[in-house]
């Protein structure tokens, strides 16, 4: 076997994984709530997508997920973007 020698980092491919985890721990942990929301066709107000993120969050304790973040994911996995399309948010 041959000595094979790389200076580039993981790091990347590690986070591109964690991160599709997370968005399908999220989808799993919020589908019954968009379920029942599409069937009877209403909103998921504000307080309650709050609510699934205190719930994810002690649901899964060992990942540490913003709100921002949650937000984000809870909206990439459903489908769930005004007009149907991402916002993107600026660095500052």
């Amino acid at each position: 076997m041959t000595n094979v020698r790389t200076y580039a980092t993981l790091w990347p491919a590690i986070r591109f994984q964690v991160d599709a985890i997370i968005h399908e721990l999220i989808g799993e942990h919020t589908a019954e709530v968009v379920a029942f929301a599409r069937q009877y066709g209403q909103r998921i107000p504000w307080e309650q997508r709050v609510e699934l993120w205190l719930s994810f969050s002690l649901a899964h304790p060992a990942i540490e997920v913003d709100h921002e973040t949650f937000m984000d994911a809870f909206r990439d996995v459903h489908t769930l973007w005004p007009n149907g399309r991402r916002i993107i948010r600026r660095k500052r």
